[in-house]
């Protein structure tokens, strides 16, 4: 339905712009975990949320080019995202708690909304180390917004452990 459109036999698609050197590995390897971080986000984008998921618990591996999507500048891409955090917290926690780290490292160089929703990631997925985190980092949270996400998200990390 989209022009340009690819489509592998075992299910890749492309659509819009995409390296012909993505689409040879992809022909030759069959690796989701080298898609592109543009390639994940026209799979987000068409709905493949679910796709991204079981292809992250398949291969047991955060694929580096879905963190990109986490931090992204755009809100729709971070909230698809972080749809499959949810998702990943529910069928593979510890697969989710590999995000924490990568999350924390980049905290500082993003703007107000990818940090609110860094912490909410950070609640979802993380663990006492992240809880630690967010409680070293809460009294330099001068924005409004910021202070109430890192709350919510020591919360969520509180209701996790009863």
């Amino acid at each position: 339905m989209s022009a340009p459109c690819l489509i592998l036999d075992d299910g890749f698609r492309w659509t819009g712009a995409v390296t012909a050197h993505e689409i040879l590995h992809m022909a030759l390897h069959r690796d989701p975990a080298q898609l592109s971080a543009e390639s994940l986000q026209t799979l987000l984008e068409q709905g493949d949320a679910s796709w991204i998921t079981r292809q992250l618990v398949e291969k047991n591996q955060i694929f580096d080019n879905f963190t990109a999507l986490l931090l992204h500048d755009t809100w729709s891409v971070r909230l698809g995202a972080m749809v499959i955090v949810e998702d990943l917290c529910e069928s593979a926690p510890e697969l989710a708690a590999r995000l924490c780290p990568i999350l924390m490292a980049s905290f500082d160089e993003k703007d107000i909304p990818v940090k609110g929703d860094i912490l909410y990631v950070l609640g979802l997925a993380g663990d006492e180390d992240a809880g630690e985190w967010i409680r070293a980092r809460l009294p330099s949270l001068d924005h409004r917004d910021l202070a109430d996400a890192a709350q919510d998200a020591l919360e969520t990390l509180a209701s996790k452990k009863s």
